[in-house]
């Protein structure tokens, strides 16, 4: 059993430029989503290929949302992390950068406060569909309190 979705979007921009976004999205019933994204910008296609659930919203954002931003001529602010407390420890990570899905949310003070979901699996769809950011924590990052603060990219 599969689902699909296509979501298609056209913006026009100043000086005549025009761009075209399709995105296509099939989730499985083994729980894997595969996300795609074609754009044409000036004339010139695009196509960006995202793999499976969790890798394909990082790359989605990592990699998706600037290319857009740039096209739309708005890329100075994107992707650029918050500084948030952890509402829980962090254990130290491994020899990959990690981007942990967490929600995110202002407390009294206006600091934002991130609180990494348990379990990091990648086919965990629900810790992705209500994840507010991602925990950026680089290669060998130490292990970190809960009250610390981490870089956060607001999803």
């Amino acid at each position: 059993l599969s689902l699909s979705l296509s979501l298609s979007l056209s913006l026009s921009l100043a000086r005549a430029r025009a761009l075209s976004l399709s995105l296509s999205l099939a989730l499985s019933l083994s729980r894997s989503l595969a996300l795609s994204a074609q754009c044409t910008a000036l004339g010139r296609d695009r196509a960006l290929a995202l793999g499976l659930s969790v890798s394909a919203l990082v790359s989605a954002v990592l990699y998706g949302r600037p290319f857009l931003a740039a096209r739309l001529g708005r890329a100075e602010a994107v992707n650029r992390p918050v500084a948030a407390r952890l509402t829980t420890a962090l254990a130290a990570n491994d020899s990959r950068q990690d981007y942990l899905r967490a929600a995110v949310e202002l407390d009294e003070t206006g600091m934002y406060r991130a609180s990494p979901f348990p379990r990091q699996d990648s086919a965990m769809i629900l810790p992705l569909e209500r994840a507010d950011g991602l925990i950026v924590r680089p290669p060998h990052a130490p292990a970190r309190a809960a009250g610390e603060t981490v870089p956060v990219i607001l999803l």
